[in-house]
Formats: C-alpha cells, sequence, structure tokens
C-alpha cells in the first residue's frame, strides 16, 4: 500500500527532478521526517494535505517551527513546500512563513491555502496573509530564487 506520506511528498520530488533547475543531489534530512536536502544548499520541509477542495489548512505544531528553525540552521536556504492535495504545490520562503506565522511560537499555528478553480492561490497564516497570490507554477523555481513573474497582488 503507497502511504500519504510518500504519495505527496512524491509529487514534490518529481516535479524537483523534471524542472531544468540543476538538482544534482536530492537527499532526506538524517533527522527531520518532512525534510529534503538539494544539493547541499537548499533545506525543503514538506506539509500536505489529503483535502480534495480548497481550502487546504497546514498546523504548525511547535514541533514543526523546531524542525523548520533547525533545517534553517543547518542548511541556510530554506523553503516550506505545502502541497495541496492532488490540486497543486505553493512554495513558502522563510520570510514567507515568518510573516504567516509570526515570530513566537505558538503552541498551534496554521496556514490556510485557498483557490478558486484555474486561480492562482491565496495564502494566510495564524499571524497574517501573504499581500500576492501564489501560482502554482512557482515551485520548484522560487526554491531557487527564481523570480516568478506570475505572481499578482491581490
Amino acid at each position: 500500500m503507497i502511504r500519504d506520506i510518500e504519495r505527496y511528498h512524491g509529487i514534490v520530488l518529481a516535479r524537483l527532478i523534471r524542472a531544468d533547475m540543476a538538482v544534482n543531489q536530492i537527499r532526506s534530512h538524517p533527522s527531520i521526517r518532512s525534510a529534503y536536502v538539494l544539493n547541499e544548499s537548499v533545506g525543503l520541509y514538506v506539509k500536505y494535505s489529503t483535502s480534495r477542495l480548497s481550502p487546504w489548512k497546514f498546523n504548525f505544531q511547535l514541533e514543526h517551527r523546531s524542525e523548520i528553525a533547525t533545517l534553517a540552521s543547518e542548511i541556510g536556504r530554506l523553503s516550506v513546500i505545502l502541497v495541496c492535495g492532488l490540486d497543486g504545490i505553493v512554495a513558502l520562503d522563510e520570510a514567507e512563513i515568518v510573516q504567516l506565522l509570526g515570530e513566537r511560537d505558538d503552541p498551534l499555528e496554521w496556514v490556510r491555502v485557498d483557490r478558486i478553480r484555474n486561480q492562482m492561490y491565496g495564502v494566510s497564516g495564524s499571524a497574517g496573509r501573504l499581500a500576492a497570490k501564489v501560482a502554482d507554477n512557482a515551485f520548484p523555481g522560487k526554491v531557487f530564487g527564481l523570480a516568478v513573474s506570475q505572481r499578482i497582488h491581490s
């Protein structure tokens, strides 16, 4: 039986491999189950929602925030990847995560992603909202710091 983590993390890894981003190495993090390291220079923290339809909600417990902080300190560059069911992927950088979750570590924080069919993703969190909507095709380029021209302000 294929486990959910294999299915949803597999989507992320398949897009990375198929993209023309010079990904020479992908390895799982030795102690963080939801983390991967690309080319020894980019950390990915993957969360997924099995919900079929918008909105998708992602809970961030203290443990998750600690894992994200550890990954960022070890690797340097970090992206949090949110897999929204089988609909698409939202990539967030460290600054966006702080904007959505805040500076403090509350016991339970959340990020909510919503999308009207064939539109971009709106992203809000327990501490704020992104000013710009995010395109599904921003991933994986955003992970490598490439500009995405398809972001619009809401």
